[in-house]
């Protein structure tokens, strides 16, 4: 694809969740969550129908008007999913989607998060190093250096080895990156 190509197919196709949020700080709320739809030239009456649903659908209805300094980082984060799949994207890439959060609003995002995938049927890929995140996913793929070593059989193994280990110690086992993918519009397909 050339540059324009492959912009086009970033721009209507893909949502891209980060871990530092990436909101845009002088836009409010609603604004974050309606640029990509006015980078595809949405009419206005769609666009507030859509971000008023987006913002829904991640608890944060009420808080369009806000500037993302006066939100959270869990509400600043789930801003960002919102954004990510307001132009209804087929795939939703994320890295580290909650890593910049504590346990409790991790835990938050990531169920608001998963709810909007299997709402919108969008299939999902997610980067992290937590296997407790990668473990709520439908498949997972297990890379070091780049090098695929393990599949769903040896992340349940892991996982099951890692269950075993005193919490205090679980910063030092970090045997893989896990890439952790999520298709659930196939999931949705295979439940009719």
């Amino acid at each position: 694809l050339d540059d324009d190509a492959a912009t086009l197919l970033r721009r209507g196709q893909m949502g891209f969740v980060f871990q530092a949020f990436h909101v845009l700080p002088h836009l409010s709320v609603a604004q974050n969550v309606a640029l990509p739809l006015q980078l595809l030239d949405v009419d206005a009456a769609s666009q507030r129908e859509r971000v008023a649903a987006m913002l829904e659908s991640v608890g944060l209805g009420a808080l369009g008007a806000r500037l993302p300094r006066e939100l959270s980082g869990g509400e600043q984060q789930r801003v960002a999913i919102a954004r990510a799949v307001a132009n209804a994207p087929r795939a939703l890439l994320a890295d580290e989607p909650t890593g910049n959060l504590d346990p409790h609003t991790a835990d938050h995002v990531f169920n608001a998060l998963m709810q909007l995938v299997k709402a919108t049927q969008v299939a999902m890929l997610i980067a992290t190093h937590n296997m407790e995140l990668a473990g709520r996913m439908d498949r997972r793929v297990s890379l070091v250096d780049g090098q695929v070593v393990g599949t769903d059989v040896e992340y349940a193994q892991s996982a099951a080895e890692l269950a075993t280990i005193d919490p205090a110690e679980m910063k030092a086992v970090q045997p893989a990156d896990w890439l952790a993918l999520g298709t659930f519009s196939m999931a949705v397909a295979d439940n009719e």
